[in-house]
């Protein structure tokens, strides 16, 4: 049962990664890149962090995220230091709001 338990927990830690496609606005709207935010929950609950979007990857922060292109992101990525975090912490959950135009 503990290897069993170990190997769940592997599977869990990868799946949890730190780059996430862009969901599409399921509504019809138009995604507006600048109102995306991406929040951390720790262990999985309450209240989230609201992670800090930066340019790209040389400017990350410890709790940044970045596009892969600014002009039309379809991925994000998380920063070195809270990538490092998140996949450290078994239950922890990563919320991505989105924010359109309209459609």
């Amino acid at each position: 049962p503990a290897v069993f338990i170990w190997a769940l927990q592997q599977i869990q830690n990868a799946v949890l990664g730190c780059t996430y496609q862009i969901p599409q606005p399921s509504d019809g709207g138009v995604l507006d890149p600048d109102q995306v935010i991406v929040n951390y929950l720790p262990n999985g609950q309450p209240p989230a962090q609201e992670l800090t979007r930066v340019t790209d990857a040389s400017q990350c922060v410890p709790d940044g995220w970045y596009y892969d292109d600014n002009l039309n992101p379809t991925i994000i990525q998380l920063c070195p230091d809270i990538c490092t975090t998140v996949q450290a912490d078994q239950t922890a959950k990563v919320d991505i709001l989105l924010g359109c135009q309209g459609s």
